[in-house]
């Protein structure tokens, strides 16, 4: 289980590494950004054959993050929203930067579809992935890699909401939070139907495939 974790560490350290103030910058100054991309993506590709070489070695024991059958199916229920932002980061162009960052209800006026919801759609879809697996998972394993996963989304989640442009100011990380203070007015009619629909489709595919790809059925905790 050792080896596990050092190998979640070392897949969570690529990225944390990559999104360092100024290391990218002075990496890619030194080297060109040809090698820079050269190197991380071997690093990225070692670290993730580490990790699923050490997942397999490790023993199989019992998660102490597992909440038990609610949570499974609280899992299964709200995966389609974690879809759905996915997809619509996805589709979905981020507004730019204004020429004059305001506050108040102005700064949100620019935020369209997805962005007039949560500033950040597509880390917190991961987040949301990461975390749902997390509490759901009954196999110790899986839960040390997807701690990793959940970290990696929180940083992403942290830095992209940092270095939002102003019209996302006003409307924060967590959905509808703006809105429901008069802040921001979302604009459903921009994520349209087609986005939930596709995250439907999606998610009753990887229902029904899980089993076939990964193993554990997550339809059955619904009693499908």
């Amino acid at each position: 289980m050792g080896s596990l974790l050092l190998a979640t560490l070392a897949l969570v350290a690529t990225h944390l590494l990559s999104a360092w103030p100024g290391l990218k910058t002075g990496l890619t100054a030194r080297f060109g950004a040809a090698a820079y991309r050269a190197a991380y993506s071997l690093l990225s590709l070692a670290a993730l054959v580490w990790l699923v070489l050490a997942w397999q070695a490790a023993p199989s024991r019992i998660s102490p993050l597992d909440l038990g059958a609610a949570a499974k199916q609280a899992a299964v229920v709200l995966m389609p929203l974690a879809w759905l932002l996915i997809l619509a980061r996805l589709t979905t162009r981020p507004p730019g930067p204004s020429p004059a960052p305001d506050s108040g209800p102005a700064s949100g006026a620019a935020a369209r579809g997805i962005y007039s919801i949560t500033a950040v759609p597509g880390s917190l879809g991961v987040l949301l992935w990461s975390l749902l697996h997390l509490f759901a998972l009954s196999d110790l394993r899986s839960t040390i890699v997807f701690a990793g996963f959940a970290l990696i989304a929180l940083v992403a989640l942290l830095r992209n909401l940092h270095a939002a442009p102003a019209p996302l100011w006003a409307v924060g990380w967590l959905p509808f939070r703006a809105a429901l203070a008069g802040r921001v007015r979302p604009d459903l009619r921009g994520v349209g139907i087609w986005r939930p629909a596709l995250a439907l489709l999606l998610w009753a595919a990887l229902l029904y495939l899980h089993p076939w790809i990964i193993g554990p059925d997550p339809a059955a905790y619904l009693g499908l």
